[in-house]
Parts: C-alpha cells; structure tokens; sequence
C-alpha cells in the first residue's frame, strides 16, 4: 500500500499579482495498492490518482486586455480529476 499526499500552497499566476488570477491552496492524495506474484514476474497494483476529487487549474490567465472586458481562462489538467485503474505488469 502506498500513499503520496502533496500540497500546493495559495498561487497568483499574474506577475502583476492581478487578484482574479489566484488560485486557492490545495492538496492531492494519491493511493495504490498492489500484489506481486512469488516469481516476481506479475504485479497488479490498483490506483486512485486525486482521491479526494480536488479540482485545480496549472495556468488561470487575465485575457481582458485582450477582448476589453473581464475575461479568464483555465487551463485544467487532466489530474484534475479522480482518475482509477489498474495497472497490470508483466516482467519476462
């Protein structure tokens, strides 16, 4: 079993520190959970990536200056998202 936890503390992403481009602090737990066979050849781990469902953006720019009126994007990846699988491994 495995757990990995990390914290992004409260980030502008302006250089102007513009207040409509902040975003608030967050945290992402990531679990998986997995067995290997006595040979070594076969693991098969079980993951949630995001657990918790934290939803998050990696750029949140100010685009007014460009169209005139208040205008922001988000550019939202894809982690930002409870992502579950099972990855099958296979060593020969």
């Amino acid at each position: 079993m495995r757990a990995h936890y990390q914290w992004q503390d409260e980030v502008n992403f302006s250089l102007t520190q513009d207040p409509l481009t902040v975003l608030g602090s967050y945290g992402i737990l990531n679990l998986s959970a997995g067995v290997e066979s006595t040979d070594g050849r076969y693991t098969v781990t079980a993951f949630v990536n995001n657990a918790l469902d934290e939803f998050y953006v990696t750029a949140l720019p100010n685009l007014s200056s460009l169209y005139g009126a208040t205008a922001l994007s988000q550019i939202v990846p894809r982690n930002a998202e409870r992502i579950m699988g099972v990855r099958l491994k296979y060593n020969f």
